[in-house]
């Protein structure tokens, strides 16, 4: 597969009109994580699951994970960090694996009044949280990044793939842009856009590729093919763990 740099330009205007307009027919940024990270999520819901998790002071924990047979197979260390300010919270995941491998990932949210997700959510990879945010998984590259101000980005780098997103609405008509980029490439290499205008009480939606209209049928196909972007990460992400040294589970990985 050539590698891709993809950037999801979205641009509307909000009145009258939301960004929900959009929510039964399109891909949203949540979405598209969702997608991304369903592997990883799956994986260490599955790995605590399957481990005798034992819990110590200082938001400490050890999984030693057994096999179906219930032989244990490997131990893994964990440590959850968590440092906070008025309008921030950072929480950082820290695994040591048996070969001493390191994987990591951090959570910053960012709003009044933040409640630490629990712990059980950030071992499994579950989380949601509320307001703007920016997800970092060390190892893998990748950043995520959610702001209340509808502008968006994922970044997964162990695919060298980049999304940028930005929502802005007007009172009558709303614009969103998927862009593709192959790496290195100054130009997209192709354009897809959805126009919502909204004409006295009904929605019109109008697709076009590079500014120039196409059918929804070849707007929607050009999406799919993007999504599977993610899934491939998904499964490039699974792969990554196994060789930092996380033990494979059947049905999973």
């Amino acid at each position: 597969m050539k590698t891709a740099i993809l950037f999801f330009l979205i641009s509307l205007k909000v009145f009258a009109l939301d960004d929900s307009i959009f929510a039964d027919r399109y891909p949203t940024y949540a979405e598209y994580q969702s997608q991304a990270i369903l592997g990883l999520s799956n994986y260490f819901y599955s790995l605590n699951s399957k481990s005798i998790v034992v819990q110590g002071k200082n938001n400490l924990y050890q999984y030693l994970f057994n096999n179906d047979a219930g032989v244990s197979l490997a131990t893994i260390n964990i440590q959850i960090e968590r440092t906070s300010s008025i309008d921030q919270l950072t929480e950082t995941v820290h695994f040591v694996l048996p070969n001493s491998e390191h994987f990591d990932y951090t959570l910053t949210t960012h709003g009044k009044n933040i409640e630490p997700t629990k712990d059980i959510d950030l071992l499994t990879f579950r989380f949601s949280p509320r307001g703007p945010y920016e997800l970092v998984i060390a190892q893998l590259k990748s950043f995520f990044q959610k702001s209340d101000l509808k502008t968006s980005s994922i970044n997964l780098g162990i695919m060298e793939i980049s999304i940028a997103m930005e929502t802005v609405m007007s009172e009558v008509e709303g614009i969103r842009n998927y862009i593709y980029f192959y790496k290195g490439m100054p130009n997209p290499q192709s354009m897809l856009s959805v126009r919502v205008v909204k004409e006295n009480q009904n929605f019109r939606f109008i697709h076009f590729s590079k500014g120039v209209e196409i059918t929804p049928k070849m707007f929607f196909q050009g999406v799919q093919e993007g999504s599977q972007l993610f899934s491939e990460y998904s499964d490039v992400s699974l792969q990554a763990l196994l060789q930092l040294g996380f033990p494979a589970i059947k049905g999973v990985n």
